[in-house]
């Protein structure tokens, strides 16, 4: 594991007060400790609670830069990945003419269901929290999944709808500047994400301020 370029803060959010009345007690809200991972090397960060593990393994198989997997869990098992790779090992997928929307021979669909522009990236390249179905191509077995997930980059879709062709270069990644071709795989690993209820389920609920804390640094 290649620890040089990662680093992790600690920091901690006020407590709070309020009184409804003189006779009422006083309460707080308990202060909420977060941490920082920052990955100099491929340019990103984010936040997480500081109760939550977080398990890194990076190595360089012989290319120019290290990668691997980044994962954060909770205390109840939810499972975040933040798993930067350095790209060059292929691309987008040429539709055939018959293609229809999760019905295509070759390629696979992404279908945007929902998407939020984030405050963490900048004009050129902006940073989206989606929600989105992926249905493999028939030669794949026409197999759904549903993710919540941050993109960014030339390919990172701005609108609902769905898009025939994607290959993985705009689903469940982030591409980061820092690196040529290099992106960040994010996504929350649960078993059962075959079903839209996934994205409404307690993992999706406590993932989604992890991933919508990340940032291009």
């Amino acid at each position: 594991m290649d620890t040089k370029h990662n680093t992790t803060k600690t920091s901690g959010t006020a407590s709070t007060a309020s009184s409804t009345s003189k006779t009422s007690a006083k309460k707080t809200t308990p202060t909420v400790a977060t941490k920082q991972y920052v990955n100099d090397e491929y340019g990103f960060s984010f936040a997480y609670p500081a109760n939550w593990k977080l398990t890194t393994n990076l190595t360089n198989t012989g290319g120019a830069h290290n990668e691997g997997t980044v994962i954060v869990e909770s205390p109840a098992g939810t499972k975040v990945h933040f798993d930067p790779n350095q790209g060059g090992k292929g691309g987008d997928c040429i539709p055939n003419s018959s293609d229809t929307p999760d019905h295509t021979q070759n390629c696979n669909t992404v279908t945007i269901l929902s998407l939020e522009k984030l405050p963490n990236g900048s004009n050129t390249q902006p940073v989206y929290f989606y929600t989105a179905k992926f249905t493999s191509s028939i030669a794949n077995g026409s197999k759904q999944q549903y993710s919540a997930y941050v993109g960014s980059g030339s390919s990172a879709p701005t609108a609902t709808g769905a898009t025939i062709g994607s290959g993985f270069l705009n689903y469940d990644q982030v591409i980061v500047p820092k690196i040529t071709a290099g992106y960040v795989t994010n996504y929350v690993e649960e078993p059962d994400d075959t079903v839209p209820g996934f994205l409404t389920s307690a993992a999706v609920k406590e993932a989604t301020p992890i991933l919508k804390s990340f940032r291009l640094n």
